[in-house]
């Protein structure tokens, strides 16, 4: 059984909260990140931010609907890679929601996130629907299973992939699934 677990699918489908429902689900500790969106004027800001919320950075301000502007490096070649990082112990589930085009072109991160999917100890994230070789290389690494998020699949699918990482979290750390949660 592959190690870690990537969602993809169209944007609005429910990949993130799929994520939140098995990180809550998790006895463990968990960690890494995710890249929440809020407005700002006309158009919107995301940051990346650790799981507990303590720690956050700008990662971009998108002032178009096409999302192109920069970003801002040092969310994920510091805050991002830190996040990962830290969360690789036994009995720690890591998140990355999402990984996509902002971090592609950045020359440590997407190496720090392949060298972490290396690791035994599991991770769960989400894959933005586009091309480019960061994603392509998360997609064939030998212990990610990726897996497409639909509206008629989203609701069995927390559930399902909890009983998925119970093998995982138990041989990392000697955890066992029960009463639908992971203890």
């Amino acid at each position: 059984m592959k190690r870690h677990l990537f969602l993809t699918g169209e944007k609005g489908v429910g990949k993130s909260t799929i994520l939140r429902l098995l990180a809550a689900s998790w006895e463990g500790p968990v960690g890494g990140f995710h890249t929440p969106c809020r407005p700002a004027g006309e158009g919107k800001v995301v940051e990346v931010r650790s799981m507990d919320g303590q720690r956050r950075m700008e990662a971009a301000r998108f002032s178009s609907p096409l999302h192109r502007e920069p970003c801002n490096p040092a969310a994920f070649e510091v805050l991002a890679r830190e996040l990962i990082w830290e969360s690789c112990r036994p009995g720690c589930l890591t998140v990355m929601d999402e990984l996509g085009f902002m971090e592609a072109e950045l020359p440590v991160f997407p190496r720090e996130v392949l060298r972490r999917l290396d690791q035994p100890f599991p991770v769960v994230g989400a894959l933005r629907q586009e091309e480019n070789p960061f994603l392509a290389a998360v997609r064939a690494h030998p212990q990610v299973e990726v897996i497409l998020v639909t509206r008629e699949n989203r609701d069995r699918l927390p559930g399902i992939l909890a009983k998925r990482l119970y093998p995982i979290g138990e041989e990392a750390a000697g955890m066992v699934y029960k009463e639908g949660k992971l203890w």
